[in-house]
């Protein structure tokens, strides 16, 4: 027996080494736990006496291994109680409600329970009721922080709140060409129903009305009132409004170009008469419709834009974009290339590239066309933008400097073709001061630095002629 406890001693250490990392590299679950509003969207917010939902999730999405008696604890605070729960849980003595869940597969996907629950009618407006939730399991968790989850519920008093989601009027053009249609968004983020709410809006004078849904009550000098009905807690409404431009104001507004506002009221019903619940203001332009495309172009290494190294690659961004509120057809960005400028690199690629070529001209006797490098889109809705990013090489650089020059241009008709291209002016380092030329009575060119050596000879010639002439008088004297 020694004889074989000898022979399998050297083996020993392989097989605890061995047990350790299958120890080490073995899957644990990672069971996770979170609380939210139900609905999702929902403010955390509840009413003395009255109901509050919130949704309890468990997963096991980041475990590498099945998790087993997996259990959920949910703790309600004092002046909680709970209603229901979806699925049924298990509610001891002390408060708490549990889930027996059972096993969790490696990777399983979120478990939901919703619970409703209902406060205190003795509790106060400010008070914070906090919901804790903690998820276990038997094998030890991969991530023990996650096992936990908080939630607060806010008292506040009971009442309606009437509030604004959002409106599309933002983004709407409004041109004279065609009516403009538009909605807004509201809620009742309160905790009563909101009684015979209506929404009043105000446009501009030079504007009318063409149809609302629901259908406008009636409107006139400007005022739009629509019946919304009763609204309850956490019910969303969306109201859509057409309205179209007087013709015989749109001149006048040409002219002026001023600004038309819009402004939105909600109300409802209270016990002492209507009550105004939200107020907001958006503030419009008469736009024409038609693209706007726009160009930009940017050096992103450069600490001083414009001055390259020979040899060196210098990237730029070609940032372009439509600007107009309709889509752009057939859009073509090009680059062009000064002398001495080649591309290293670009992306993405272009469609199509012009290689440079000499053409005679009668004025001189060759002239270098620059590279072109285009890239062609089919279409470039409003709003939209891209950038196309390009690494300029610099070899042969002339001493004047070069330009580099990019376009942007459409098969429509462009709001704005001022912003259609870009130019950057690229030179070696810092320039020397060009030298100033005059010409002679003869016309020919002669530089000032030519003036200024025969200058400075003609005053070194006057002070060695002085020199002389007062020695030779010093001389006589003596």
């Amino acid at each position: 027996m020694f004889r074989r406890l000898k022979i399998l001693a050297p083996m020993i250490p392989a097989v605890l080494m061995f047990a350790i990392a299958s120890a080490v590299g073995a899957g644990k679950p990672n069971l996770a736990v979170a609380i939210f509003p139900n609905p999702p969207d929902a403010r955390p917010v509840a009413a003395p006496g009255q109901e509050t939902k919130f949704t309890v999730a468990i997963n096991n999405m980041r475990g590498t291994a099945d998790a087993h008696e997996v259990t959920l604890l949910v703790s309600l605070p004092n002046g909680l109680k709970l209603k229901e729960s979806v699925p049924p849980p298990k509610v001891d003595t002390s408060g708490k409600v549990s889930w027996e869940i059972g096993a969790m597969a490696a990777g399983a996907l979120p478990q939901l329970f919703e619970v409703t629950a209902v406060s205190d009618p003795a509790l106060r407006p400010g008070t914070q009721l906090h919901i804790s939730a903690e998820v276990r399991g038997r094998e030890r968790d991969a991530g023990p922080d996650d096992n936990r989850a908080d939630y607060r519920i806010f008292m506040q008093d009971a009442a309606p709140a009437l509030v604004f989601l959002g409106s599309t009027l933002d983004s709407t053009p409004l041109t004279p060409d065609a009516p403009a249609t538009f909605q807004i968004d509201l809620r009742n983020a309160g905790t009563l129903a909101a009684s015979a709410a209506r929404l009043g809006i105000t446009i501009p004078p030079e504007m009318k009305l063409d149809s609302s849904d629901p259908s406008a009550r009636g409107s006139g000098g400007g005022r739009i009132d629509i019946g919304l009905g009763d609204i309850q807690p956490g019910q969303d409404r969306t109201v859509k409004v057409t309205i179209d431009f007087d013709p015989r104001q749109v001149p006048a507004l040409l002219n002026t170009g001023r600004a038309l506002p819009f402004n939105f009221e909600l109300f409802c019903a209270a016990a002492q008469g209507e009550m105004l619940e939200s107020r907001r203001q958006t503030v419009k332009k008469l736009e024409f419709l038609g693209a706007d495309l726009a160009i930009w172009l940017t050096p992103l290494d450069s600490t001083n834009p414009g001055e390259v190294s020979p040899g060196a690659e210098t990237a730029y961004a070609n940032n372009y974009g439509n600007l107009g509120n309709k889509a752009a057809h057939k859009v073509v960005v090009s680059l062009a290339l000064g002398p001495g400028l080649a591309i290293a690199n670009v992306e993405p690629k272009p469609a199509r590239t012009h290689v440079p070529v000499k053409k005679p001209f009668t004025w001189q006797p060759t002239k270098v066309v620059s590279d072109v490098t285009a890239w062609e889109f089919a279409q470039i809705d409003p709003g939209l933008s891209g950038s196309i990013m390009v690494h300029i090489r610099s070899d042969s650089l002339p001493a004047d400097g070069s330009l580099l020059t990019t376009t942007i241009t459409a098969g429509d008709a462009d709001l704005d073709a001022s912003n259609n291209s870009a130019s950057l002016f690229l030179h070696r380092g810092s320039l020397p001061p060009a030298k100033a030329v005059v010409r002679t009575v003869s016309g020919e060119k002669v530089s000032r630095t030519s003036h200024r050596w025969r200058h400075i000879f003609l005053f070194a010639m006057i002070c060695v002629l002085g020199i002389w002439i007062w020695r030779g008088y010093m001389s006589r004297r003596a």
